[in-house]
């Protein structure tokens, strides 16, 4: 049976299976085309353009490097007959109504897209911070990160529950996080489908999406994405419902908690419009918008009680850093330029989202487009992410949703110029999911520092699909403890048996996720660290989420004897302060005492 499982798998997503895919639905626009043009002279060249993309995908999966001169001969020849299309298309594309069966095209797609996630499905390093809390919480050791402190060392909160309610059942990371994954994205794309100005427009936005490196790689990874793509795209459906029901003003307020104990800065993509709704709307009721947000306003109690903080250490860590603002800009900046280079088309949504959203009648979706232009000022401002194209992902998707709302049924032949914009935008990019096109190196940091392909370094060796089920192959599971950093993990494990070891980590998740409980791990990034979240940056290297801290003479000493030996005072009142906190009693008069001064910066 798994030989059967191999077999069926590479049949399934093998590159050639996909160009296949790929050469139908490209043979079935050129036949619409063709059904409504073929006395144009638009249909040759339409033919000519699909033909050449086809061809290219094989070139690139023949030659699978940065081939520099064939992308900018790809580059140069697709804008010379975007040109020429553009002075000539009133003879290439004369008006009249559209006549095609877009719902087997539709029906094409999402097949495509099936194959191509399951060939691209992996986990990442940053999932299993959240995995090893999700472990501990489902095995009785509270919401924790190491068992003996009480530190969030995850922001996606909804996510962790979520994956923690499917872990309890399957006792299996791998299949939890991929079974939520698909059933989020499916649930995403039914609201864009809904959300869609008529079957053409939702084929255009699904194919742009499909087209995207950074859609496909994060609808898997084990983060929160595919929950945030979800709940953009409900809170969307729900503010444009024809039909608004008596209590919207609750689901508003309930979807857009949903949003914050997902992913917190997402729900700047959603803030205007709900502020809108508060305002002007009709459906006006306090008693309502307090009872959808009465998720956040009890996690932020549940929060500061068990954890002694509102928010996330990660946002202490990023706090206290110290890293230069000017430097964080610049990242910023970079990673746009990254994101820009690697993966134009997820970018060109968003800014598409934006113009359609800023030309719409009304001001409901205006709000929306000033929301993505918000979010992505916030991104770019924040130094963005070491993850290429992950935090430009919400945008993209709210802009899909924007552009989904434009009537390409209306215009003769719109479709067919937002059909060959996707393939020239999705193909510019060396580094498209679907093809095999890597760079020889494994670890890519792409043409500006500090970002990475993660997908790439992770499913190459670690948690690729294709990795996970050789494994399954071999021994019938999917236990994920055959990469170095599980490997390690595991070796950390059998040495400590039952008792307490401390240990450092750089790339924290997977290695602590599988040393245990009994294990102690020091996040030297400082994301699951109450203490080195508060000692500033040393000065040498940073990259967002990742940033060097100054030495503590004493601290390891003090973890392993646990006692406080740090020789510096200052840092010696820190560590005792963060203590008292993260592991004293709950109720204490002296922990409270300790939470006011640390939240207020007055514990020196």
């Amino acid at each position: 049976m798994h030989e059967a499982l191999g077999f069926f798998y590479i049949l399934l997503t093998s590159d050639i299976t996909l160009i296949f895919m790929f050469a139908l639905i490209t043979i079935y626009f050129i036949y619409i085309f063709y059904k409504n043009n073929s006395k144009t002279a638009g249909a040759p060249v339409f033919a000519a353009i699909s033909l050449a993309a086809i061809m290219f995908w094989l070139l690139i999966d023949m030659f699978p490097a940065d081939n520099m001169l064939l992308f900018s001969f790809y580059a140069l020849s697709g804008t010379a007959v975007a040109v020429y299309a553009w002075f000539n298309r009133d003879k290439l594309f004369p008006g009249k109504k559209e006549n095609g069966d877009f719902g087997k095209l539709t029906l094409l797609l999402a097949v495509y897209y099936f194959v191509l996630v399951l060939k691209t499905a992996w986990l990442g390093d940053d999932s299993f911070i959240t995995f090893r809390t999700v472990d501990n919480f489902i095995h009785g050791y509270g919401l924790t990160w190491n068992i003996e402190e009480r530190v969030q060392a995850y922001t996606n909160t909804l996510w962790m529950f979520a994956v923690s309610a499917i872990y309890f059942i399957t006792s299996d990371i791998f299949i939890s996080a991929m079974l939520l994954s698909v059933t989020f994205i499916c649930l995403a794309l039914y609201y864009l489908k809904k959300s869609a100005a008529g079957k053409v427009s939702f084929l255009v936005v699904f194919f742009s999406l499909i087209m995207s490196k950074a859609f496909i790689d994060y609808s898997t990874s084990g983060l929160e994405n595919p929950m945030t793509f979800f709940l953009l795209a409900l809170f969307y459906s729900q503010y444009f419902d024809l039909r608004p029901p008596k209590n919207r003003t609750f689901l508003l307020s309930l979807t857009a908690s949903m949003i914050f104990l997902d992913k917190p800065d997402a729900v700047l993509l959603v803030i205007l419009p709900l502020i809108y709704s508060f305002i002007y709307e009709k459906q006006k009721s306090l008693l309502q918008a307090l009872a959808g947000f009465a998720p956040v306003i009890t996690w932020e109690i549940f929060s500061i009680i068990y954890y002694g903080f509102p928010l996330p250490n990660t946002f202490y860590a990023k706090l206290f850093a110290g890293v230069p603002s000017m430097s964080v800009l610049i990242q910023g900046i970079k990673y746009t330029a990254n994101s820009l280079s690697m993966d134009p088309l997820t970018l060109v949504i968003s800014i598409c989202g934006i113009i359609a959203g800023l030309y719409s009648t009304g001001i409901k979706k205006k709000l929306f487009a000033a929301g993505i232009i918000i979010y992505l000022l916030y991104v770019i401002k924040a130094g963005g992410d070491f993850m290429t194209g992950r935090f430009f992902t919400p945008a993209e998707f709210m802009g899909a949703l924007l552009l989904s709302g434009v009537s390409f049924d209306r215009v003769k032949n719109s479709w067919i110029a937002a059909f060959a914009a996707v393939i020239f935008f999705g193909f510019i990019s060396p580094y498209y999911s679907a093809s095999r096109a890597f760079t020889p190196q494994k670890y890519f940091y792409g043409k500006f520092s500090n970002v990475t392909d993660e997908r790439q370094f992770y499913f190459l060796d670690d948690y690729g699909i294709k990795s996970v089920l050789s494994e399954v192959i071999k021994r019938g599971d999917t236990k994920l403890d055959f990469s170095g950093f599980a490997l390690d993990g595991l070796r950390l494990k059998a040495y400590a048996g039952d008792k307490r070891t401390v240990s450092r980590a750089v790339a924290a998740g997977m290695r602590s996720f599988f040393a245990g409980p009994s294990s102690y791990v020091i996040d030297e990034a400082a994301l699951a660290d109450a203490f080195l979240a508060r000692v500033p940056f040393d000065g040498t290297r940073w990259r967002p989420g990742h940033v060097s801290r100054a030495s503590v003479d004493g601290y390891y000493e003090s973890l392993v004897q646990q006692a406080n030996v740090i020789k510096d005072p200052e840092y010696a009142k820190l560590y005792d302060k963060i203590n008292i906190v993260t592991k004293g009693p709950l109720f204490s008069s002296e922990r409270w005492k300790a939470i006011w001064e640390l939240n207020t910066g007055n514990y020196r």
